[in-house]
């Protein structure tokens, strides 16, 4: 009788000391598609703080496959948040515009003094915030200029707000110099960057958006990761029609948006946000084109896929006033 409790307390001991390396080794995280901070933190028996303490969240942000510690002591923030005189450290959670705010610039000056293209950036990236701006001869060779008319070449990752910074000028003026009637461009597509607009663009009209309030917010995006909400966050900041990261659900964006002061209607723009009360969270999605027919094609997440994919949707003409818009 002796030995069978000797040999219990023993095997009692070893499970307990497999079970403590077990828990021991899982400090860190993988991120899957539809993850959220707070589904993590849920799983893990921690706080949304904690957890961003953890891993010197500034936002709620995070991308799948991404790596995170889930127990352990707070990492340092001096190895992460690094600023060596005119350079900075991409954090995760970090916008150029963010970054620009901190160091009393504008996105527009860091994106030329580091030759980008558009408004990707990743956490360990080094960017200049102070300096000279940087020499591109990729950029170079891709404009031509003849008389008075520039054209650029589109290359991959551009954006129209983006070329438009480029070229101290809107992106409206961009699209009307070429007819656009949406924001879809392509790489190795020529485009007049100055001089007269173009004629014949039956569907520029709709384009503009004279009269409409549009304030502009530069905000982290703490929208929950391949959301509808975060589509469209970075829809309108990629235009340059940043908008509030404190909107919440979806079914709240008309209230919040008028709030703080946009034109709400039922009339679809280029670049403004449709909204729905569909649902129990309600959806927002992205006006890509207003068409001769007057339908409208839209961009959004989470529809009619799995979170953190892009699907694009045409709304009938008849449906077109059924929704509200933000502008």
């Amino acid at each position: 009788m002796r030995k069978k409790i000797i040999a219990t307390v023993i095997g009692t001991s070893a499970l307990a000391a497999v079970t403590w390396t077990n828990a021991d080794a899982a400090t860190t995280y993988k991120v899957k598609s539809g993850d959220s901070l707070w589904s993590i933190a849920n799983k893990y028996n921690m706080s949304v703080a904690k957890l961003k303490s953890l891993n010197n969240l500034t936002s709620n942000v995070i991308f799948p496959n991404q790596s995170l510690k889930v127990s352990g002591s707070t990492s340092s923030s001096t190895s992460s948040n690094t600023s060596t005189g005119s350079t900075y450290t991409v954090k995760s959670g970090d916008t150029l515009s963010g970054i620009a705010a901190k160091y009393g610039t504008t996105y527009q000056k860091i994106m030329s003094l580091n030759g980008l293209s558009n408004f990707n950036i990743y956490p360990g990236q080094k960017l200049k915030v102070s300096g000279a701006a940087s020499s591109s001869s990729s950029n170079t060779s891709g404009n031509t200029s003849s008389g008075s008319t520039t054209t650029y070449t589109v290359k991959s990752g551009d954006s129209l707000s983006a070329i438009a910074a480029k070229y101290g000028t809107t992106y409206q003026k961009i699209m009307s110099l070429n007819g656009l009637t949406n924001f879809n461009i392509y790489p190795g597509q020529k485009l007049k960057v100055s001089g007269k607009a173009s004629t014949g663009g039956s569907g520029s009209s709709s384009t503009g958006s004279a009269g409409y309030k549009t304030p502009v917010f530069n905000h982290s995006n703490l929208y929950d990761w391949g959301q509808c909400t975060w589509h469209v966050f970075n829809k309108r900041a990629q235009i340059g029609k940043g908008i509030s990261t404190y909107w919440w659900n979806a079914n709240n964006w008309d209230t919040a948006a008028a709030a703080d002061g946009y034109t709400i209607d039922r009339k679809a723009t280029v670049g403004s946000i449709l909204q729905s009360d569909m649902g129990y969270y309600g959806h927002v999605a992205f006006v890509e084109s207003v068409n001769a027919n007057g339908s409208i094609t839209i961009s959004e997440m989470n529809y009619s896929a799995s979170p953190g994919i892009v699907t694009y949707r045409t709304i009938p003409a008849s449906q077109v006033s059924s929704y509200v818009y933000i502008h």
